[in-house]
């Protein structure tokens, strides 16, 4: 009975091991897809595009008007690989296959998309990322 009880417990640990492995793995792998779009010219010009949108300047000064809690970054692509990593590898990859299929979203599905991101954010967060956008700073 202790061999049959110390064998499921290794057996729980290997599991466990494997499991965190795999999960860090596919982690890293969205990590850096993600990281090498954001160093694309056409996504770094689709940023700007979209930050020059009024409604986006509206939301961005409203957010950056906010307390941040003391949370700050340095740079815009600071701010944004922070809330890549702060989100799950899933709702990464389900904004990786927005961006993807970007040309057939609806302006109310990509209004949901944007809740649903929105949403992933405490308001001292948003506050952080909004202030590194705002026209004039870290720019």
């Amino acid at each position: 009975m202790k061999k049959f009880l110390t064998t499921v417990i290794v057996l729980a640990i290997v599991v466990v091991g494997v499991g965190w492995y795999a999960k860090n793995m596919l982690v890293n792998k969205v990590s850096a897809k993600v990281v090498s779009l954001l160093n694309s010219p056409e996504l770094k010009q689709r940023i700007n595009e979209a930050l020059n949108n009024p409604e986006v300047q509206y939301l961005i000064h409203k957010y950056a008007s906010q307390d941040t809690g003391g949370l700050t970054f340095k740079s815009q692509q600071d701010a944004i690989e922070y809330a890549i990593n702060h989100m799950s590898p899933g709702e990464d990859m389900k904004l990786l296959q927005a961006y993807n299929e970007r040309d057939s979203l609806t302006p109310e599905q990509e209004k949901e998309l944007a809740q649903e991101v929105l949403s992933q954010f405490s308001p001292q967060q948003l506050a952080a990322i909004a202030k590194t956008f705002d026209t004039g700073t870290n720019q």
